[in-house]
């Protein structure tokens, strides 16, 4: 994405993500080349608007939110944006995110809904499996909200040593690769 559209959608689209640190995540997965992509905690859609930018024409975009409250018009895309409503951690929503994505894998999955431990724990197992080897799982907000998602992160550090990278600012992400 060039950077006066990332600027343009910046200022536009509703959306709690600090400017230097959401344009190295876009720069991160922009390097996957992605066709499917998964955010858990869409609420207002503005960082799914920058994932429905990064993919192509009929690319798949799932959002999860308990309570979407989405301020575009997603059915005028044309990228294939379903949208599950649910909690994230609740078995119901986990089949509407696997029907949803019909046997495809996710390229890469933002996690950004709960920021309490138990909460993004289970998002992580819950969705870590319907990730492709060589994609990414990001988890937002590890700085925030004492510490709760930076808690369950430095597990992942500890456990996956050379799978793992910060990019901490003002909220921080994480991100996980998932290797094969």
């Amino acid at each position: 994405m060039d950077e006066e559209t990332y600027l343009r959608l910046y200022r536009t689209v509703h959306h709690v993500q600090e400017l230097d640190e959401f344009r190295w995540l876009i720069s991160e997965v922009e390097k996957l080349k992605p066709s499917v992509i998964l955010e858990i905690g869409v609420h207002h859609g503005g960082s799914l608007k920058f994932w429905e930018t990064i993919l192509s024409p009929g690319d798949l975009l799932v959002g999860v939110d308990y309570e979407p409250q989405l301020d575009w018009n997603v059915a005028a895309s044309d990228r294939r944006i379903v949208i599950v409503t649910g909690n994230s951690t609740a078995e119901e929503t986990v089949r509407g995110v696997r029907a949803a994505l019909g046997g495809r894998l996710v390229d890469f999955a933002f996690l950004d809904g709960s920021h309490a431990y138990e909460t993004v724990r289970i998002d992580f197992e819950n969705y870590a499996p319907m990730v492709r080897n060589g994609g990414i799982i990001a988890i937002h907000d590890i700085w925030t909200e004492a510490k709760q998602a930076g808690r369950f992160f430095e597990e992942l550090e500890a456990k996956y040593p050379n799978d793992t990278a910060k990019m901490c600012r003002v909220q921080g992400t994480g991100l996980w690769w998932k290797r094969g």
